[in-house]
């Protein structure tokens, strides 16, 4: 039978004898921590359910102050026993600020390596799909209800026939 690897208490993540639930954004701290959580009597979960301790690794962007550094379940498992989470909680770094008109990213995160507080990036570079304009979501909306589509609204085929007909007469918006 293989040795116990692990030295804490199998409990130790546990509250009223029901696991403690912890939130870890993909890092390279999760196949640490993962291992460590479970054989404690914890969960780690990759998606965010109310009343999970949210973790995130020193280091990482957290735009609320909610999150714990995994600083803390490699503490608790030296410790022995659950630490107060106040001392682990990590700060917020700032928000970001996009604005697409004036093709620039604006973002107050203080960073030491950084020698401005603004960021300017290309419209180009600006990552996910542009809005619709209100004409645009109109001229959707039309002509959904004119053709009877309601039931059928499938994605692209519903935007490919838009397309062919002209109806989205927008800036080459493609989804397929």
């Amino acid at each position: 039978m293989a040795e116990n690897v692990y030295k804490h208490s199998k409990h130790l993540f546990t509250k009223e004898n029901e696991p403690i639930v912890f939130f870890l954004r993909p890092c390279t701290d999760k196949s640490k921590i993962n291992p460590l959580v479970e054989y404690g009597g914890g969960k780690v979960l990759s998606k965010f359910v109310t009343g999970a301790i949210k973790l995130a690794q020193d280091g990482d962007y957290v735009s609320s102050g909610d999150y714990i550094s995994t600083k803390y379940v490699l503490d608790c498992v030296k410790n022995n026993h659950l630490l107060d989470t106040e001392k682990y909680k990590m700060k917020r770094q700032g928000s970001k600020k996009f604005s697409v008109d004036n093709a620039e990213e604006l973002s107050n995160v203080s960073d030491d390596l950084s020698p401005s507080s603004s960021v300017y990036i290309e419209a180009k570079d600006v990552k996910g799909r542009t809005k619709y304009t209100d004409e645009e979501d109109v001229a959707m909306l039309s002509y959904i209800v004119t053709e009877h589509r309601q039931n059928a609204v499938h994605g692209n085929q519903l935007y490919k026939d838009m397309h062919v007909l002209k109806v989205n007469l927008g800036r080459g918006k493609f989804m397929y």
